[in-house]
């Protein structure tokens, strides 16, 4: 399961160590968008994204964005919206049937699943304690979306290899 507390909890998501999503099938070391130092986006997945992250306030809004790879930028195509079934500002869990339908979706369209998003309602776009803890996918790019200012600020970060290691943030730019 998708799910963090932002305050840093560590309460149970219904996940299990090794358990999750099998990223094994579609993502290798060369689809791998976490691997590299900047991502591309066209505006119109930026503008879904946050239509979903705004629509979803106060709640954190949460959701996976699907890459593919073009020449040696990783590109951001499509985000998929997920439902916070926690509907809470300082937690979110993906309800199950999206991140099921997600996956199938990337997996039918020859996608790669490249970073999982949510946002911080009222706290910037950094990682908190519990999203590190909770991370499971290291091929994966975790994306925030934080609202503590007027404008929202989206960043990705790569995960670290190791526990207790920091994350390196990924530079974004739009795209035409």
């Amino acid at each position: 399961m998708i799910a963090c507390s932002a305050a840093g909890d560590r309460r149970r998501s219904g996940d299990r160590k090794g358990q999750g999503l099998d990223r094994g099938r579609n993502q290798s070391r060369e689809n791998d968008p976490s691997s590299e130092n900047l991502i591309e986006m066209p505006g119109f997945v930026w503008e879904t994204m946050l239509t979903h992250i705004v629509r979803s306030l106060p709640a954190e809004g949460c959701g996976l964005l699907a890459f593919e790879r073009r020449a040696a930028t990783p590109m951001a195509v499509e985000f998929f919206a997920g439902e916070n079934v926690d509907r809470s500002s300082t937690h979110y869990t993906m309800a199950p049937r999206d991140i099921l339908r997600t996956l199938l979706e990337i997996d039918r369209r020859h996608l790669v699943l490249g970073a999982i998003i949510h946002s911080h309602p009222t706290t910037a776009a950094t990682p908190s304690p519990c999203d590190l803890a909770e991370a499971r996918y290291p091929n994966v790019l975790l994306g925030i979306v934080g609202m503590a200012s007027l404008a929202p600020h989206l960043r990705f970060w790569r995960l670290p290899a190791v526990v207790g290691g920091d994350p390196v943030e990924v530079a974004w730019r739009l795209s035409p």
